[in-house]
């Protein structure tokens, strides 16, 4: 059930009492905004009786429509702020159009109460929402479990994503609520799955303390992959890249290797396992070698300086805390 009403400086509290269960709602306001909705859902199948009273002393309150309806769950894919399966509560929810929001639009309340329900089917889903100063901390329940999120920022930002993934498949029911007193939106929310995992993934060692990765780039719905080394993550590549080369400390020592894919609702399984031993280079023979030797291996950021002091005429330096040196 949603009812619209009028929110206006010399309006009141009215109270909605469903089935004897009652909810006071204010409809207070520092100015004068046509047609707000409030929700109540979750009431069940069937016939309901509704009493609306007046309990405020001096304010007026109105009733300016009611729709009754039964909400469907979302379904996968996007879905804008006014969806008709969203249920909005609390007073001052208003309607922003501008560039920035999705769908050219933006919905939003002052009201510490207000909050948005809705029902989805799928594992996972994200929430795309503006962050600001004037905005604050929000909690999304889950079937009754919340997480808390922060939309505080201090530059605007709009269409930010907070994904929510990891559930069983099947029905769910989500409630977000204003708990920070600050201003709370919405603009819009997404229905979708995390990607499959990479398939076929296997290693080569071409170069000395080098390891080079392959997998199949056959699923479409990602928007990149992340490569592990045992269970510690080496390095995030883009979409469209199906290889990557890292270089080891050690050498001739089997090292695992796996792939996940990722896009905003979450990442992938692991793949299957690569192994590879890294080549080893040729060891330093019983005499002086520069550092420019074949046999010297150099990973991170390195720069050669040339001097008449170093031997040879030249040395190697960095100021890279993640470079180093193997022989």
């Amino acid at each position: 059930l949603t009812i619209y009403r009028t929110l206006h400086p010399n309006r009141g509290t009215m109270q909605v009492c469903i089935d004897d269960r009652c909810e006071n709602v204010s409809n207070t306001s520092d100015e004068l905004i046509w047609s707000a909705p409030v929700s109540f859902t979750g009431l069940g199948e069937g016939e309901h009786d509704v009493v609306i009273r007046n309990i405020s002393t001096e304010g007026y309150i109105d009733l300016d429509a009611i729709k009754v309806y039964t909400p469907a769950p979302l379904q996968a894919g996007y879905h804008e702020e006014t969806n008709e399966n969203l249920a909005y509560s609390g007073t001052g929810w208003r309607d922003f159009v501008r560039e920035g929001p999705s769908g050219g639009s933006f919905r939003s309340s002052d009201d510490p109460d207000a909050s948005v329900r809705f029902e989805f089917i799928g594992t996972s889903f994200v929430l795309y929402q503006a962050t600001f100063r004037t905005f604050g901390e929000i909690d999304v329940c889950i079937d009754g479990t919340c997480q808390r999120i922060d939309t505080y920022s201090e530059e605007l930002a709009w269409q930010v994503p907070f994904a929510f993934s990891g559930l069983n498949e099947g029905t769910h029911a989500v409630e977000i609520r204003n708990i920070s007193g600050e201003s709370f939106g919405i603009d819009a929310i997404e229905i979708g799955t995390p990607p499959a995992a990479a398939p076929n993934v296997n290693g080569s060692s071409l170069a000395t303390h080098s390891v080079t990765l392959n997998w199949s780039d056959t699923n479409a719905n990602k928007d990149g992959f992340n490569i592990y080394q045992g269970e510690a993550l080496i390095g995030t590549t883009a979409a469209n890249t199906n290889t990557f080369t890292v270089k080891t400390q050690g050498c001739d020592q089997a090292l695992s290797y796996t792939v996940t894919t990722f896009n905003v609702f979450g990442e992938s399984p692991a793949s299957n396992k690569a192994e590879v031993r890294p080549l080893c280079p040729t060891p330093l023979g019983e005499r002086t070698h520069d550092q420019t030797s074949a046999d010297i291996v150099y990973t991170g950021e390195w720069t050669e300086f040339d001097t008449e002091e170093a031997y040879r005429g030249s040395f190697t330096y960095t100021n890279d805390p993640d470079a180093f040196i193997t022989f």
